[in-house]
C-alpha cells in the first residue's frame, strides 16, 4: 500500500493544536497501533513534511566565469522526478501478473475438482503454482488431474470432506507436513440447496448442511492455515461468495444465509 498525501492540506491547523491532539491518550493509542501494524518506527513521523532546502551556492561558485549558469530548480526538478517515476521506481519491476504472483507458491483450491474451483486451478497451474485441489469424489479428482496432465502441467489432489471438522484438521496437517502449509487458500468448496422455506419446515438439516460446509468448513480450514501465514508474515485467503448474498434470491435461504455468514466473517477478519 502506498499513499501520497499533500501535507499542506493540514497546514491550516495551528501547531499547538496539532501537538495537543497528538498528546491525547486515545490518539496516541490509535497512532501506536497503526504504526505497529505497518511495522514502522515512530521516529519516521519526524520526516513527514520534513523541510528540505536546496542550496546552489557551491555550484554557482564552481561555474563562475565559465559562462554556464545553474538553471532554476523549478525548471528541471520535475524532469528528474519524471525520469525516476518512469524508469527507476522499484514498483515498476514488480511482476503483477498472475504468474508473477503465484509462480512457485503453494495454492490450495477447495472443491477444485469441478466448476469454478477447477477453472481457477487450471489458471494457477498454468501460471506455475504448485496447485493443490481437494474434493470428496476421488474419481472427479483423478479426472481433473488427467485433464491437467494433458495440458502440460499437474495438480496435486487430496480426498477431503470439508464438511467434516475432523477431516479438515487431518487435511490441514497433511498439507503442512507435505508442503509446509499454503501461500494462497481459495475457499471454494460449497453446497447449494434450492428449496422454499415452507418445504423445509421438517428439513432443518438443510440449514445445518449448508452452514457446516459453506461456513464452518471454510473457517476450520482457514484457521488451520492462518497461524503459519501469520508466522511467515505472508499469505492470501480468498473466500468465494455468491451473488445471492446481494440479491436475496427466493428458495435459496439456506445457501445465501451460509454465504452471508462467511462474508460477514471475512469483513470482520
Amino acid at each position: 500500500m502506498n499513499l501520497f498525501i499533500n501535507a499542506a492540506l493540514l497546514g491550516f491547523i495551528p501547531k499547538g493544536i496539532k501537538k495537543s491532539l497528538m498528546a491525547m491518550a486515545p490518539v496516541r493509542r490509535v497512532r501506536n497501533a497503526v504504526m505497529k501494524d505497518l511495522g514502522l518506527p515512530e521516529d519516521m513521523l519526524t520526516f513527514v513534511n520534513y523541510p528540505t532546502r536546496f542550496d546552489c551556492r557551491e555550484t554557482l561558485a564552481a561555474l563562475k566565469g565559465s559562462g554556464v549558469t545553474c538553471p532554476n530548480l523549478k525548471d528541471y526538478a520535475w524532469r528528474l522526478w519524471d525520469y525516476w517515476e518512469r524508469n527507476l521506481d522499484p514498483e515498476l519491476f514488480i511482476d503483477r501478473s498472475l504468474k508473477g504472483t503465484v509462480a512457485g507458491k503453494v495454492v490450495l483450491v477447495t472443491g477444485g475438482s469441478s466448476g469454478i474451483g477447477l477453472a481457477a486451478a487450471h489458471k494457477f497451474a498454468e501460471a506455475g503454482a504448485t496447485t493443490v485441489i481437494c474434493g470428496r469424489d476421488q474419481d472427479k479428482l483423478d479426472e481433473a488431474c488427467a485433464e491437467a496432465k494433458a495440458k502440460g502441467y499437474e495438480f496435486i489432489a487430496y480426498s477431503a470432506d470439508i464438511a467434516d471438522m475432523a477431516d479438515c484438521d487431518r487435511f490441514v496437517q497433511l498439507l503442512i507436513d507435505n508442503h509446509g502449509g499454503v501461500d494462497f487458500l481459495i475457499n471454494n468448496a460449497g453446497r447449494s440447496i434450492r428449496r422454499a422455506i415452507e418445504s423445509s419446515y421438517d428439513r432443518f438439516h438443510d440449514y445445518e448442511r449448508t452452514m457446516q460446509l459453506n461456513y464452518f468448513g471454510c473457517l476450520r480450514v482457514t484457521m488451520g492455515f492462518l497461524p503459519g501465514m501469520a508466522e511467515r508474515r505472508k499469505g492470501h485467503v480468498v473466500n468465494i461468495s455468491s451473488i445471492g448474498v446481494l440479491t436475496n434470491a427466493p428458495r435459496f435461504s439456506a445457501y445465501v444465509a451460509s454465504k452471508a455468514a462467511l462474508d460477514a466473517w471475512t469483513r470482520c477478519a
